[in-house]
């Protein structure tokens, strides 16, 4: 057995939480997970130097993000390649099943000559065939062995990443997430979904609700769908910035982090309209962002109205 000490958190306060592209977590209290590590490893490092020791060198820097997008596409170009060599197996194989159903469909009008040629090919298919898979045995275990490895790198760097958040941050009694177990959702950019189907999504959702479960803080989660697409203060569309897609824009409140944003959208859809669920329409989600804009310009009109009545009256 094994104890566990943790001081119970008695805060009450919701935190949403977006697993994002340039950080593997962003709270709506404006953290990041990646920067969160680059300032402890940048810390330890100082240390390191100042005592003159050789481990300062040593130190990984690599982030979820940087980790991730390095090693799926290094799984991408190897996968390419083995579908390459299966699709030459299949095909062989496929061709010789055409020619052994034509040998044996009794309609067939063929001389003892041909069918000896065709016996003959349909050895010579199978025969590559085998050659094919016992030939690529030896690359399949390579394979698995990379494949294993890079997804121990990135349970480490998940469990280190998630820790770092909810010990930088003590106010946290709710944590607020997105659905991480939708697949293909999470943008209708092809590569990001092939680098998010490597996060190993029941890893991340564990590892938080279990991390969470040890101080006693609660976790939740809301639909996704257009978080990252509207301002959390005013609820106005926002555009992304291309080069450096972290970056959002809103036309009123200037420039801000796209996954923090995101995160207080998650923290007031949890709030404002408890009926969302993981199923619940795109256009219905949508729908709700665009009246709280809605809500927000009317609010706004009227101050100013009133601000200009305060202003005449004081005049006259």
């Amino acid at each position: 057995m094994v104890e566990v000490r943790n001081r119970p958190n008695q805060s009450e306060t919701k935190v949403g939480m977006d697993a994002g592209i340039t950080s593997l977590l962003s709270t709506s209290h404006d953290m990041a997970s990646a920067s969160l590590k680059e300032e402890k490893l940048a810390k330890k490092e100082k240390e390191l130097k100042e005592k003159k020791s050789k481990a300062a060198q040593t130190l990984d820097h690599t982030t979820f993000k940087q980790f991730s997008y390095s090693a799926s596409d290094f799984l991408s170009e190897r996968g390419i390649q083995r579908n390459r060599i299966r699709d030459r197996r299949k095909n062989a194989l496929k061709e010789a099943d055409q020619i052994q159903f034509l040998l044996n469909d009794p309609q067939s009008k063929c001389s003892e000559d041909e069918k000896k040629k065709l016996e003959d090919q349909i050895y010579v298919l199978r025969r590559k065939a085998k050659r094919i898979e016992e030939n690529n045995r030896r690359g399949n275990k390579r394979f698995r062995r990379q494949s294993q490895r890079i997804q121990d790198h990135l349970k480490t760097i998940t469990n280190e990443e998630i820790a770092l958040v909810l010990k930088a941050d003590s106010d946290i009694g709710h944590i607020i997430m997105e659905n991480l177990d939708i697949r293909g959702q999470a943008s209708t950019w092809s590569k990001l979904n092939r680098r998010l189907s490597g996060w190993i999504y029941g890893l991340l959702q564990e590892r938080v609700e279990y991390k969470a479960g040890l101080k006693s803080i609660k976790t939740s989660y809301v639909n996704q769908a257009y978080s990252s697409q509207y301002c959390h203060i005013c609820g106005s569309k926002i555009q992304r910035d291309k080069s450096h897609y972290e970056n959002a824009r809103c036309k009123l409140h200037g420039q801000f982090n796209a996954d923090i944003n995101a995160a207080h959208n998650l923290v007031w859809m949890y709030e404002n309209h408890p009926e969302v669920t993981k199923w619940t329409p795109r256009k219905t989600v949508q729908q709700f962002y665009e009246k709280r804009s809605e809500c927000y310009n009317q609010t706004v009109c009227s101050l100013i109205a009133s601000l200009k009545g305060l202003s005449s009256a004081k005049s006259a």
